[in-house]
């Protein structure tokens, strides 16, 4: 615990994103697990990185804002 507190990482409840994730996985028919990631991403304007092609269909086919980067 203590490198995990020495890389001055933020922590995110999940809670905090519930409600966007939730419309985004009913949305896209995706996990809230996955979409959790998707709504700390897009509040955050951070680029999501993932190798989950099922996931980055999905989003592509639905959110006009998300890119895809190899």
């Amino acid at each position: 615990m203590d490198s995990l507190h020495a890389m001055s990482l933020i922590i995110t409840p999940s809670n905090n994103l519930a409600n966007q994730a939730l419309n985004i996985a009913l949305h896209t028919g995706q996990t809230m697990y996955d979409c959790i990631y998707v709504a700390l991403a897009i509040r955050e304007k951070a680029p999501l990185v993932t190798a989950d092609i099922k996931l980055h269909r999905a989003l592509s086919a639905c959110l006009e804002s998300f890119q895809y980067q190899c």
